[in-house]
């Protein structure tokens, strides 16, 4: 039998035969012309050698319309074979390959160069679903991904691929933030997508990483590196309002884990040490309420202020494990917490730091431990009061601690 011209609609796919025609129809919901010469009818399944002309393929599993393609189709002796010649997509090339047998389908799709396009994140459901990452258009990528459909063993393809990626932008939605020059490698086996290695630019520093996200469950973890971030364009983004009434200064490092439920990002969990240096917190608002407090006179002007934090997110509230500041003549040590709605709730030691040898470290901290602060409440409206030293009730290990790390 031979067709000339045939109009090609998943009804003539079907006609393959069990197994691959109902499953080729549902996945490409293909168009074109079919020059198509049957043979060996007689046969459980045909034989068919042709070509089909000016192809469309509407694939749910690809978020965009592929062709008009030139597919050379072969099945010969129960084995299915199909290659594309490669073709223009998203500014670069792809090849399609298909190769079945009775038992399995396997479906390969290599891209090179392609360029970035919002619309190819349609490939993950869960990107989708959520509205707290948004990528621009604009960059390249490459891919090379496998489907395989194992017919004993169910209608679900095992997925399998790797690729590179570079996004010119991606907007953190709610947060203000932008990551630019984004630069990863990505592999996909089964239900595991993984990002070994990803660097980016931010706040005017920038960032390396990696991450991983089960496409079952929706879990996902993030390990980041922070290098050089400018903190008062961090602060712009995360706070304009607090940032034109109270302006922070320096450039932060640290590092940041977290964990947690793409569904329920309210949850996520993690934990970081953040540091800053070259800060302006002797100016700030804190420290200004504190020194009221004491009777202090103006800040003193430095360039080597610094910051350290270890910090731990829980169900909505930042630990504080540890907070260091070196101010020049003065410095703070000490812990506390942000619940979910700002409020904040720390316990600092000032001590004065001349400079030189410290010697005998409690007689350091004798001589040099000025009074326990305790600060509450919202960021807005902030109650701090001072305790004298003979009546501080909690141990010094926090004093210990601070002159161990500075």
């Amino acid at each position: 039998l031979r067709t000339e011209n045939l109009i090609l609609t998943p009804g003539v796919v079907r006609l393959i035969g069990e197994p691959w025609g109902p499953l080729l129809a549902r996945l490409t919901r293909p168009q074109g012309r079919a020059d198509l010469l049957i043979t060996a009818l007689h046969q459980e399944l045909p034989d068919i050698h042709g070509v089909i002309r000016q192809a469309v393929i509407d694939s749910p599993l690809i978020p965009v319309a592929l062709g008009p393609l030139t597919l050379p189709l072969d099945l010969t002796a129960g084995r299915l074979s199909v290659t594309t010649e490669p073709w223009a997509f998203h500014g670069g090339t792809m090849v399609a390959t298909i190769e079945g047998t009775a038992e399995a389908l396997d479906l390969a799709i290599t891209i090179r160069d392609g360029g970035f396009s919002e619309t190819l994140l349609g490939l993950l459901p869960v990107y989708g679903e959520q509205d707290v990452v948004r990528c621009r258009d604009g960059g390249q990528f490459d891919l090379d991904l496998e489907l395989s459909w194992d017919f004993e063993l169910g209608s679900l393809p095992v997925v399998r691929g790797q690729g590179g990626f570079h996004v010119q932008a991606i907007d953190l939605e709610g947060l203000g933030l932008t990551l630019d020059d984004v630069v990863g490698r990505l592999e996909v086996s089964g239900e595991r997508l993984v990002v070994p290695e990803v660097t980016g630019l931010l706040a005017e520093g920038g960032f390396t990483g990696s991450g991983e996200l089960d496409l079952a469950d929706n879990r996902f973890r993030l390990d980041l590196s922070l290098k050089e971030l400018n903190l008062a364009a961090l602060q712009r983004s995360l706070a304009p309002e607090v940032a034109r009434k109270n302006p922070l200064a320096g450039w932060v490092a640290g590092r940041v884990v977290c964990s947690g439920d793409m569904d329920n990002l309210d949850q996520v969990q993690g934990q970081g040490e953040v540091s800053i240096r070259a800060g302006r917190f002797a100016e700030s608002r804190l420290l200004s309420l504190i020194r009221q407090a004491l009777t202090l006179g103006p800040a003193e002007r430095r360039n080597d202020q610094r910051l350290l934090a270890e910090l731990n997110l829980w169900d909505g509230i930042l630990t504080i494990n540890q907070v260091s500041v070196d101010l020049g003549l003065l410095a703070l040590t000490g812990q506390g917490r942000v619940d979910r709605e700002g409020a904040l709730d720390l316990y600092l030691l000032l001590m004065s730091k001349p400079e030189g040898v410290l010697g005998s470290l409690w007689g350091f901290i004798q001589r040099n431990l000025i009074c326990e602060v305790q600060v509450t409440g919202p960021f807005e409206r902030l109650d701090v009061a001072v305790f004298p030293v003979g009546v501080i009730s909690k141990p010094l290990q926090a004093a210990i601690d601070f002159l161990a790390v500075w």
